[in-house]
């Protein structure tokens, strides 16, 4: 009986692999009878497709809700954003570039300010007029263009004008060589590494020769860093009034970079300039004769905070090293002023 059912069993997949193969064969004779129609314009036709849409848009939508457990317990940001970029190719090699964005924070709408700016905490020595004296300034909402800027892509060159931020730095969330573009403060150093930077009209131009690039910065428009609104929970430093500010757009004003990257033993170096000016301004005050005598000034301090010039050398270098990157970045700063005390003159500071 068991030999009998290996007879069927074989007879079965004999008969079974012959219909495959037939119906194979004739697949393929019919495949060889079968006129395929090309149309004449399927060369223009992929071409076409092929060739990238002129417009280009993207964006995001971001909800941020931010809750304080310290007291005064309260919400302290419920903020809807909307990002939009707009791409536009111009022609051959010239591109326009543009990003905006709004928001609303309804916090505002909803709780009692006093509370989201933690103003109910308070120093025991202050007194409560000192709290209502105090501004109250919102950031509930905002439309701002970002940036707007043209590239131009030749050979050996590349520039781009406009509305742009640039980095010169290789260390993510570290400033040492990237001061370029000014810093947002209105939630300290919270948001994203791009958001706090201040876009600024730049020119940017980039010549490749060989394996070294050099660039050219040239930025005619002046800004510096932005406190956070007054009165709020961020609010770290506030610019006076009376601040001396250089006039903007002013040539003689400009700030100017410059800066050489290439690779070196499988590493890349780059050397750069910066002409620029401090973005904290620097307090200068009169001194009158009672103080040089040691006695108490007779009348209030003058103070006269004013934006003083710097000179920035620096230099970025990265390297791969058995999987792992190596960063590093070095600045020498000349021109910045730092408040020291001392009245001698010896070089040393003077402790109180």
């Amino acid at each position: 009986m068991m030999i009998k059912q290996m007879h069927l069993l074989k007879q079965f997949v004999s008969f079974f692999f012959s219909l495959i193969l037939l119906v194979l064969t004739g697949l393929a004779n019919a495949a060889e009878d079968i006129d395929i129609a090309i149309p004449d314009d399927l060369d223009a036709l992929l071409e076409a497709e092929s060739v990238p849409s002129k417009h280009i848009i993207d964006g995001y939508l971001k909800h941020e809700t931010a809750y304080r457990f310290d007291e005064p317990r309260s919400f302290t940001k419920i903020r809807n954003t909307v990002s939009i970029n707009w791409r536009y190719i111009l022609g051959p090699g010239i591109k326009l570039y543009t990003s905006g964005w709004a928001y609303y924070d309804l916090v505002y709408d909803l709780f009692d300010y006093d509370t989201i700016a933690a103003r109910n905490v308070r120093n025991k020595k202050e007194p409560l007029v000192f709290i209502d004296q105090l501004k109250k300034e919102k950031d509930d909402r905002a439309v701002e263009l970002r940036e707007m800027y043209l590239d131009m892509y030749f050979d050996n060159l590349d520039i781009r004008v406009g509305k742009q931020r640039v980095i010169w730095g290789v260390l993510e969330g570290i400033r040492i060589v990237d001061e370029i573009n000014p810093m947002d403060f209105k939630e300290l150093i919270t948001p994203e590494l791009l958001d706090y930077r201040v876009p600024l009209w730049t020119l940017k131009v980039d010549y490749y020769f060989k394996e070294t690039n050099y660039e050219l910065l040239w930025i005619p428009e002046l800004k510096f860093h932005q406190s956070a609104p007054a009165g709020s929970e961020w609010e770290l430093f506030q610019v006076l009034p009376s601040t001396t500010k250089p006039q903007n757009f002013n040539p003689k004003f400009s700030e100017f970079g410059f800066r050489v990257a290439r690779d070196v033993f499988d590493a890349e170096l780059s050397l750069s300039y910066f002409y620029t000016w401090d973005d904290y301004p620097t307090t200068f005050r009169v001194i009158s004769v009672d103080e040089l005598q040691g006695t108490q000034p007779t009348q209030n301090l003058a103070i006269f905070p004013t934006y003083s010039r710097m000179h920035m050398f620096g230099s970025t270098f990265t390297k791969e090293i058995r999987g792992d990157i190596l960063k590093a970045e070095f600045a020498f700063v000349t021109g910045k002023y730092f408040a020291i005390v001392d009245k001698y003159t010896n070089g040393f500071l003077d402790d109180d």
